[in-house]
Formats: structure tokens, C-alpha cells, sequence
């Protein structure tokens, strides 16, 4: 997948979030705005500690199926942080669709995640369910393989640096959209929002 970021980090970027976040919402945040302001900054934390993860992994020579598994938790929890600091500012689901798209490229991470570590032994579940299992020898920093067994044996092949790559990218696209987004949020309309979802 090739896609168009600016040159900043995912560090870079969610300190930018994290500081509109509180200049918009930490200083006079009481009650309702203040469990969403708290809801945003532990999404951010997330998204930086699974990032210090993603980049520990890089600094692995010999990885083993538990780093690789550490990996693709991280990834996994990054996705659902990005779409927990979407649905704290839109709960409709309506403005803030402007990550929808890039964000469903990221769906096969998500699936190889599921794969191999969600429920390997039943995959699926009920009588289509399928066995995963790694090929250990097959495990290098770069990539690894594993095996779907149900009715018919595949072989799935996963490019390691190709899904760091493109999570990253699209995380920096995502963060720089809402930073934007925040940027032109007014904090009652936020609490408007939510009012009108319940």
C-alpha cells in the first residue's frame, strides 16, 4: 500500500493532538467534558505505548512468535485507540468519517492479528472453524508465515516491515485529520453532540 503523510512521526503528530487537547478541553473541563477529555488523553497514551512497542520490535535481530505476537497486539490497539479518539469527538459518526477509508486498509493487520493470536485453535468457530498455526521457521524480523487448516490447507505469507509501514502511515494521516478536526471544534458542541446521541 503506498500512502501520502506528511514527514512527521507518530510522536510528532500525537503531541500535536495532545496538545490541542488540552488547550481546547483541559484547563475549565468539568463533568461531562472532562470524562471525554480523559477518554482522549488515554487514547493518545495508547497510541504513543503501543508506538514504543512497534519501535522496540524494530530493534529485535531474532524475533520469536511471542515479539511478533507483542507486535501485532500493538498494532491491533493503536487501530482501536485511533477509533476510540474518533467516536469520543463523533459519536454519530458523521464528521468525523474522514478516517473511514484509510482506515479499512488496515483491516488485514487486523484480520493476521485475529489469525494468530485471537482464537488460533477456533478460528472462526462452530463447524467452520479453522486452526492456525505459525511456522516457527519461517519467523524472520521481516516476515513470517503461518498456516489456515480447515477444509483445505493455505499458507498465508506476512510481510512484517510492509504492515509496520502502512499502519504507521495511515496513524500519521488519521492524527493529522483530527488534529484539524479539533482545531475547529468548539467544546459545547462536543457536549451538544453527545447529548443528542443518548
Amino acid at each position: 500500500m503506498s500512502f501520502q503523510t506528511t514527514s512527521k512521526t507518530i510522536f510528532q503528530q500525537s503531541t500535536i493532538v495532545r496538545n490541542i487537547v488540552n488547550a481546547k478541553f483541559g484547563k475549565n473541563s468539568s463533568g461531562f467534558l472532562m470524562k471525554e477529555y480523559l477518554k482522549l488523553l488515554s487514547s493518545i497514551d495508547v497510541i504513543e505505548d503501543c508506538q514504543c512497542a512497534v519501535d522496540r520490535y524494530k530493534t529485535i535481530e531474532c524475533p520469536s512468535t511471542l515479539d511478533l505476537t507483542g507486535l501485532l497486539q500493538s498494532l491491533f490497539m493503536q487501530q482501536d485507540a485511533i477509533n476510540s479518539i474518533n467516536t469520543t469527538l463523533d459519536p454519530n459518526g458523521l464528521a468525523l468519517a474522514l478516517c473511514n477509508k484509510e482506515f479499512g486498509m488496515l483491516a488485514a493487520i487486523r484480520e493476521i492479528r485475529n489469525d494468530v493470536i485471537g482464537h488460533p485453535t477456533n478460528r472462526g468457530g462452530g463447524k467452520d472453524a479453522r486452526l492456525i498455526r505459525w511456522l516457527r521457521h519461517s519467523i524472520k524480523k521481516d516476515s513470517f508465515s503461518y498456516v489456515v487448516i480447515s477444509n483445505e490447507t493455505e499458507t498465508r505469507h506476512v510481510n512484517v516491515n510492509q504492515i509496520i509501514d502502512d499502519q504507521e502511515s495511515i496513524v500519521i494521516f488519521c492524527l493529522s485529520k483530527i488534529a484539524c478536526y479539533l482545531r475547529g471544534i468548539d467544546p459545547e458542541a462536543l457536549l451538544q453532540r453527545h447529548l443528542n446521541c443518548s
